[in-house]
């Protein structure tokens, strides 16, 4: 069984005691105001129909899809921007609801998390990696804000990953890896017997981006 996906992009970080009151919330009259005409009984975009779409927390899938739900609402994909925008205050409020929601079912599963980099890290390991510098031009920036608690936005229990979420981690690593590389000739192959001083000009050159020198330059291999 998948582990329970407890939404990474809620913007709301509420207490147990803030929660309760609203866990009883239905999202039905948001669904009708704003998405039934795409996604209910005579329209279902993406095979998702919302007009009979249950609650179940005991079902992973069910989860899973309220998860993508969320997700996509609250980074504004859905509705779509040709379509009437929903009121902020009811986006809110929608969010807001379901977050109660799963905070709930997530004290009724117990379960080991889906442990995921946020966005600073996943970040700064692709800037490790590749040698680029990503602090202007952020290629996560589209990423909705990192879930936090106590102040902490890398605890496991709040990184967790939606289907969503993870194809938008793949997008930008294909895009990053895309910057970083370019076709070329591939370079000569060298062999030098161990205990060869090798010539300094046939060294490596430094590192162009970093400028950084060849560690072991000029010594004996």
């Amino acid at each position: 069984m998948k582990p329970f996906l407890k939404s990474p992009l809620l913007l709301f970080t509420l207490s147990a005691c803030h929660l309760l009151p609203l866990s009883g919330f239905q999202p039905t009259p948001f669904f009708k105001a704003n998405c039934i005409q795409c996604h209910g009984p005579e329209k279902q975009k993406g095979k998702l129909r919302l007009d009979n779409l249950k609650w179940a927390p005991e079902d992973p899938n069910n989860l899973e899809l309220w998860q993508e739900i969320v997700d996509r609402i609250d980074i504004g994909e859905m509705p779509p921007e040709e379509e009437p925008q929903p009121k902020a205050a009811d986006k809110e409020a929608f969010l807001k609801g379901l977050a109660a929601k799963f905070a709930i079912a997530s004290q009724d599963q117990k379960q080991v998390v889906l442990r995921r980099l946020n966005r600073s890290q996943y970040r700064n390991t692709l800037e490790d990696l590749l040698h680029l510098d990503l602090s202007v031009n952020d290629p996560t920036e589209a990423f909705p804000a990192d879930d936090k608690e106590e102040g902490f936005a890398n605890l496991g229990e709040t990184l967790q990953m939606s289907d969503f979420l993870l194809r938008q981690y793949l997008k930008v690593a294909r895009a990053v890896v895309d910057k970083a590389t370019f076709p070329a000739e591939q370079p000569e192959v060298k062999t030098y017997p161990l205990g060869q001083k090798i010539p300094s000009s046939q060294l490596p050159k430094p590192d162009e981006q970093s400028g950084r020198e060849i560690p072991g330059a000029g010594q004996k291999r």
